[in-house]
């Protein structure tokens, strides 16, 4: 790793955000990029005298491409947690529905005619229903994976459920009892004049439901950080505790390398440690000027280990057989890592031993 790479992650350390927070597949230009095309869209529909769904919905539309890159990426790299990113993000949309409808009734006297939020058109029962079912269904699965050891997501199921009954109710009344729905069942159950009946009106309730679903699952997501680490590096250092994990996690750095790009060279100083994130490499000894391959390495697999941990120079060449992302820890960085965890130290001395061939070490022909 050139020095201007290990200087560049130094001077980002000082400023992370959590690792499993940071936009870590997007790059930054793609990010400014997307916000001017945004900004576009909004003031050219504003002109152009578009309803504010159309505003809004043209705004957010060039957001969708880099937001799905950055979620496949992360679910790839965290798993589920990525999952209940995705989710809260759609729910914090979610909330922002029913905050715009209450601004309009504050702003217009309570007057729900004019009050429809920002998408009006799906001011529907069907579409609250389906949509508020997938939330509970995503609650619930959850609080299944995270449940056990994550409190909020204790409140975002009750409010959830709570929620579902109300629109389930709802929905029941207007395919089975319409004349009762027509005559004021809108209100539902727990609405102003609903079947139990609270000093809210629906607006205002289905606004409190959803509130106590999106700030659970922000508080939630917030904590699950605490826990979030790199599948990758669970792979190639399984017996890394959880700790271990998740604070190895916000040392590693991202490189993307095209096929045939030379990651490390033999002979070179040793500087840094690898992880084969998605894509291939191969290990290759150069002798006499020739080269032989000597192994493949694929996504959990690390390399760099030998030059480190016997401070000596690399003892092969590694190259890119495809587009390929690894993970990397810079020396200082893979010298903490070992110091600090006999697991990892021991995951590694097994790696480095069946790579030279020790006696009693796993029988093998790489070495890299």
């Amino acid at each position: 790793m050139s020095a201007d790479q290990q200087a560049a992650k130094v001077s980002k350390d000082a400023f992370r955000v959590p690792k499993a927070l940071d936009l870590e597949s997007v790059p930054l230009k793609a990010v400014l990029v997307t916000g001017l095309v945004s900004a576009i869209a909004i003031a050219g529909s504003v002109l152009q005298d578009f309803p504010l769904w159309g505003v809004v919905g043209l705004g957010v539309l060039p957001w969708i491409p880099l937001f799905t890159f950055e979620a496949a990426w992360k679910y790839e790299n965290y798993g589920t947690y990525a999952l209940l990113a995705v989710f809260t993000i759609l729910q914090i949309g979610h909330l922002g529905e029913h905050s715009a409808q209450v601004l309009q009734l504050l702003i217009y006297d309570g007057d729900v005619t004019r009050a429809s939020g920002v998408f009006g058109a799906l001011d529907r029962e069907w579409v609250h229903f389906v949509w508020d079912s997938g939330v509970w269904v995503g609650v619930l699965w959850l609080f299944y994976k995270f449940g056990t050891r994550n409190k909020w997501l204790w409140i975002a199921l009750v409010a959830a459920t709570f929620h579902e009954v109300e629109h389930t109710f709802l929905i029941y009344l207007a395919e089975f009892a319409t004349p009762f729905y027509d005559a004021g069942g809108t209100t539902g159950i727990l609405a102003k004049g609903g079947l139990f009946g609270t000093p809210f009106a629906r607006p205002y309730l289905h606004y409190i439901y959803n509130f106590f679903v999106v700030v659970p699952l922000i508080v939630a997501l917030l904590d699950e950080t605490k826990y979030a680490y790199n599948q990758y590096l669970a792979k190639a250092l399984p017996d890394l505790t959880e700790q271990e994990r998740v604070s190895t996690t916000s040392q590693l750095d991202r490189l993307k390398v095209e096929a045939g790009h030379t990651v490390v060279r033999q002979g070179d100083e040793a500087d840094s440690f690898f992880i084969v994130g998605d894509g291939e490499v191969e290990v290759i000894h150069e002798r006499d000027g020739t080269e032989e391959r000597v192994a493949i390495l694929g996504p959990g697999q690390v390399f760099g280990e030998i030059g480190l941990l016997l401070g000596k120079p690399r003892s092969a060449t590694v190259r890119a057989t495809r587009e390929s992302e690894l993970l990397w820890l810079t020396r200082d960085e893979f010298t903490g890592l070992v110091s600090r965890s006999s697991g990892g130290a021991a995951n590694l001395d097994t790696v480095m031993r069946a790579r030279i061939g020790e006696p009693g070490s796993p029988p093998t022909t790489t070495r890299a």
